[in-house]
Formats: C-alpha cells, structure tokens, sequence
C-alpha cells in the first residue's frame, strides 16, 4: 500500500517522470504519479477508469468551487497506454488539489478497482465517480462539503445521476428511456428504498463504511456490484439521497 501523498512506495523513493511529475511504485507494482500537493483535503475523490481518459469529468471537477479541499485519486485498472497514462496525468498536474494517479499492471475489475482506490484514500470521506461522468452543476463539490460538515456519524450519501448533459443517439434512445424511468429519480423517491438507488457512479461514503464493507471481487465486468453493496450497507448504515446529481454521459 501507499505509505503517503508524497511517498508514493514503500521505501519513499520519488523521481521525476518526463512529464514533470513526481513518480514511484506502490508494492503492488502500481506505478504512481502525483503534484506532490500537501494539503490536508476533507474530501477523496476517487474514479476508476479503465481505456478511458476521462477527461469531461476531470476537466469539470477542476473547475468546481471546492476542489481546492479535495484530494483526486484516478485508478487506471490496467489500461498499459503510455498515451492515455500521458493524458491522466496531466489532469493529476492541473488539479487544485492534491491528486495521484494509479495505474495498476494488468485490468482485475471494478469491485477491485474501487477496493483499491479506499484502500489508497487518505480522507474520512471518499467521492466514487464513474470516467463516464460530470456533474450537473457548479455547486456539486461545495453540496457534497456541506453535507460532510452536518453529518455526525458515518453514512452513505447519494447524490444521484441524471442525462441533463447527454443528447440520446437513435442506438442509445432506448437505454436511455430505460435509464430515465427507473434510474434518474428525485432524492425523495430514491429515500423510499435507499438500498436499491445505490449506483457507485456518484455516491459519498465515510470511510468507516469502506472499510466494513468491501465491494464483492466475485461480480465479473460490468455486474450488479454497486446495487449488491448497496443493499449490504442499507442494511447495517444510513444510506441518504440528496439531490446532488451527475450526467451519465455513457
């Protein structure tokens, strides 16, 4: 495991990468690039990614009033793309905040991917955002500060997705339809049945949470994980559904 933002291996070993970032290796091969950036943030924020760039989601995030009080932890599940490892990096260099990039020898999947990524954050609470996403408004990371500062005890907060940004293709009409019936819905009809309206591509957890709870590596590809998480944590914590919601742009 990481053993510090700025020590990114075990024996705290740092050299510079030719991009100009600060680069180690994790004990698990992983090798790490970070801007070396000290401040203590309030909030992770962790995105899995994998042959994806990402890039309306990190661009977006670093615009967003808040970020300064974030740390951003990007996971690269084993893409092994000098290019793409270019193009992550240098969203680890823009971002206000601390940030580190991941990037993991060989793909193992999502409920890895997300394991890894709480295992490696440093805050009480951890932001899970898909590649594929961007948050619907200026306010998102300030919304999900707020809601840290009020809670007294751990909990999983739920922000919610939504198509706001995305146009529907005559292939993706359908699935989107599908998506906007039972998937994009208001906080208050989610709070019904909290379990059910978990979905990993926008949801904040106490690491507490996390650390109870694992995601299930037994869920292969493009599985039921986050729905079959959810539902454990529902049962043993607070799950809350705020109105705080990002696009699916996928």
């Amino acid at each position: 495991m990481m053993t510090g933002s700025n020590s990114p291996n075990d024996s705290g070993a740092v050299h510079d990468d030719p991009r100009g970032l600060p680069v180690g290796k994790t004990d698990l091969g992983e090798d790490v690039f970070t801007n070396s950036k000290p401040v203590e943030a309030q909030i992770t924020i962790c995105v899995p990614t994998w042959k994806d760039s990402a890039d309306a989601l990190l661009c977006s995030l670093a615009r967003l009033p808040g970020a300064d009080q974030c740390t951003l932890l990007i996971f690269d599940d084993g893409s092994v793309d000098a290019d793409l490892t270019a193009q992550l990096a240098r969203h680890v260099t823009r971002f206000p905040g601390p940030a580190r990039l991941i990037s993991a020898p060989k793909n193992v999947g999502r409920s890895h991917a997300r394991n890894r990524l709480k295992a490696l954050a440093e805050s009480d609470w951890v932001l899970f955002l898909d590649a594929d996403m961007q948050p619907d408004n200026e306010g998102f990371l300030s919304r999900y500060l707020e809601a840290v500062r009020a809670q007294s005890e751990p909990a999983l907060i739920v922000g919610g997705f939504s198509l706001q940004n995305v146009r529907p293709t005559t292939e993706t009409r359908l699935h989107a339809a599908q998506s906007s019936a039972s998937e994009c819905v208001a906080a208050a009809i989610r709070a019904k049945a909290p379990g059910r309206y978990v979905f990993t591509s926008n949801i904040l957890s106490h690491r507490d949470i996390l650390d109870a709870i694992d995601f299930d590596p037994g869920f292969k590809g493009w599985g039921w994980e986050d729905v079959d998480w959810g539902l454990r944590v529902a049962a043993d914590y607070p799950v809350l559904h705020i109105d705080n919601t990002a696009t699916h742009l996928g």
